[in-house]
């Protein structure tokens, strides 16, 4: 694809990425895992001026921010619950929460 055929996403500052985080109330640990990435990396993009995460995770992170905060509390209520059971594979349970709350039909 060439620059100009590429889909721009959409970009988001690193403050609104770490109201989002700040909103669902979880450690940069948890927050990381849930997006399949490194805590230093959500770090990175919290505190640079124009973060870049990858396009898929910027899609995961946009889809975030579509969500009111009260389903984003509640939403980071049930990533906490599953890392708190320490499952084996509380990630990609809380990957697949993420998932299933950015993608579910509006009411």
């Amino acid at each position: 694809m060439t620059a100009t055929t590429r889909k721009r996403s959409k970009r988001m500052s690193g403050k609104a990425i770490a109201q989002v985080r700040s909103q669902m109330d979880l450690h940069v640990n948890d927050f990381a895992a849930c997006l399949g990435v490194s805590p230093a990396s959500v770090y990175r993009w919290e505190t640079a001026p124009k973060p870049r995460p990858r396009p898929s995770v910027a899609q995961v992170l946009v889809g975030l921010a579509g969500l009111s905060s009260g389903d984003l509390a509640t939403l980071g209520v049930a990533i906490k619950s599953v890392f708190t059971a320490n499952s084996p594979t509380a990630a990609i349970t809380a990957s697949q929460l993420v998932l299933a709350a950015i993608t579910r039909p509006a009411e």
